[in-house]
């Protein structure tokens, strides 16, 4: 399954981990990490979803906005639980 990084502007960092919170009790797509960039206004999601359509649905449902989404590469070919070991 594709994996999509996803740019999103948020004036309300306390809103953006509400969001992340709710969209972690969802399977597919799956919330894969979430980056706040609180200096630049910014968060990062990083989705794995079968396709983009999914993913900016998901998003939107979280509240976010969707400023910009890419198709994204794992590098290390790790899971998010693996990672965190």
């Amino acid at each position: 399954m594709p994996d999509f990084l996803v740019h999103s502007y948020v004036a309300d960092p306390g809103h953006v981990i509400s969001a992340v919170g709710l969209a972690q009790r969802s399977d597919s797509p799956r919330l894969m990490r979430a980056i706040l960039i609180p200096d630049d206004e910014i968060v990062l999601t990083l989705w794995r979803g079968a396709d983009r359509d999914a993913v900016c649905q998901a998003t939107s449902a979280m509240g976010l906005a969707l400023d910009r989404i890419s198709t994204a590469e794992d590098l290390l070919g790790q899971d998010t639980e693996d990672a965190q070991d």
